[in-house]
């Protein structure tokens, strides 16, 4: 499947020119995956294979889009060690190639979980294998030190949930289509309610999940995917909004429908806290502040996704119905309140 909005005749002859180690014509493929930054699989004549990373047109949040960041992100990572991600090769600044500047990077295989399905085909042994490895991969990555990868700190003036705070109702609202008024009255309780917590800042990812990384045929983590969200911030802050996607059948709703924790072998929510815990240092007991404001963040990434959808703009999933989509918006905006009723 191509999409309008890769031009890969001129894309074919800039990798070319620039790629080493491709031969003859390329074919692209778009992943179905993700509604934000688009990600094609390009394959040469050859066989060899590579991912492409480019931002969907029109896109809404700069800093979400910014392919330059994903690359020296990506690089810094390559350099320092302690985190597997795919090695980048070419980046490509030039917009009149393809309308934005996008990057080409490894192709790492392995397996994904998204879904039940998924977790099914695995083992009692290589879900603990797996589970262990998505844990320990977040407490290495919020345990290298930021000054050795040369990345800017941000104004130590404003705490990171505070900049998270102001950087998703300013874009709820520059994006609006409609009022949704529960995300201004959640936002207003966040603000009233926020407690600093000195915990220190270090390179979080910003959406880190089972679907979000690559498992080798060892059920260890492979590669760290989509690093679009991540910046300097709390890693505690990082890691609740993690274990967020970590479903348990008891839940009112799931972050993902299928999501792979939903079956019997996978441990729950709490043994994944402890886990952090116990390998991070980190005491994350007093954590209800975070956990309602990740539900608000959630609500607020979705209700741009509705938005972007209403003026056309599909990004990388599509086939979530538009009306959906809005519900959804409802049904976690109304949990939030709710644990902003219990725990705040």
């Amino acid at each position: 499947m191509e999409s309008p909005e890769l031009d890969t005749g001129k894309v074919s002859l800039f990798l070319s020119e620039n790629l080493q180690g491709c031969s003859g014509s390329f074919t692209f493929s778009l992943f179905g995956s993700g509604g934000s930054n688009l990600t094609y699989l390009i394959e040469d004549s050859v066989g060899s294979k590579w991912v492409l990373r480019r931002p969907p047109s029109n896109s809404g949040l700069a800093t979400a889009h910014d392919m330059s960041r994903e690359w020296r992100i990506l690089h810094a990572l390559n350099e320092v060690g302690g985190v597997p991600v795919p090695e980048v090769h070419v980046f490509c600044s030039d917009i009149a190639v393809t309308g934005a500047e996008f990057y080409v990077m490894e192709y790492v295989p392995g397996k994904i979980l998204r879904s039940r399905g998924d977790a099914k085909k695995l083992s009692v042994d290589q879900v603990e294998s797996c589970v262990r490895s998505l844990v320990e991969t977040q407490v290495a990555l919020h345990s290298i030190n930021i000054d050795e990868i040369g990345f800017a700190r941000p104004d130590q003036s404003e705490p990171y949930v505070l900049r998270q705070l102001r950087r998703w109702k300013n874009q709820v609202d520059l994006g609006a289509v409609r009022a949704v008024p529960i995300l201004d009255e959640l936002h207003t309780i966040l603000i009233n309610s926020y407690v600093e917590v000195d915990r220190g800042e270090s390179l979080v990812h910003g959406d880190y999940r089972f679907d979000n990384v690559v498992l080798s045929s060892k059920c260890s983590i492979a590669a760290v995917l989509d690093w679009e969200l991540s910046t300097i911030g709390d890693p505690v802050a990082d890691f609740v909004w993690s274990v967020q996607y970590w479903a348990d059948i008891e839940d009112e709703i799931h972050w993902i429908p299928d999501a792979p924790t939903l079956i019997e072998s996978f441990p729950d929510r709490r043994s994944i806290l402890k886990m952090y815990e116990e390998l991070s240092g980190i005491n994350v007991s007093d954590i209800d502040w975070l956990v309602v404001f990740s539900w608000w963040k959630q609500a607020c990434i979705s209700e741009g996704v509705y938005a972007r959808r209403m003026k056309g703009v599909r990004g990388g999933a599509s086939a979530v119905s538009v009306d959906a989509i809005a519900e959804r918006v409802d049904v976690l905006a109304r949990v939030a309140s709710g644990l902003a009723e219990r725990f705040l």
